[in-house]
């Protein structure tokens, strides 16, 4: 069986569809999203890698404001997030 996508990525990769967003585009975006949600938190940087990258992708591919703010606020949702868990997770132990 398939593992679940998680939420935040779905709701990512479904609005940018609503936008009419093409698929090349919401494949690169889950890339990096997937990216985003398996790497841990890396401090020292004001802008998390994964995102900045993903925002420079976008803007080779010629993306408009609207798509890049829709990803770049769901990548924050995504890294707030994992950020919180490991928190929570590093508190009980």
């Amino acid at each position: 069986m398939g593992r679940r996508m998680h939420p935040t990525i779905k709701s990512c990769i479904q609005h940018l569809k609503e936008l009419d967003i093409d698929k090349r585009t919401r494949q690169i975006v889950y890339m990096y999203m997937k990216s985003l949600e398996a790497k841990k938190e890396e401090k020292g940087y004001a802008l998390h890698p994964s995102i900045q990258k993903c925002m420079q992708h976008l803007k080779i591919l010629g993306s408009d404001e609207l798509t890049k703010q829709v990803v770049f606020h769901y990548m924050r949702v995504l890294q707030e997030e994992s950020d919180t868990k490991k928190s929570w997770i590093e508190s009980i132990n």
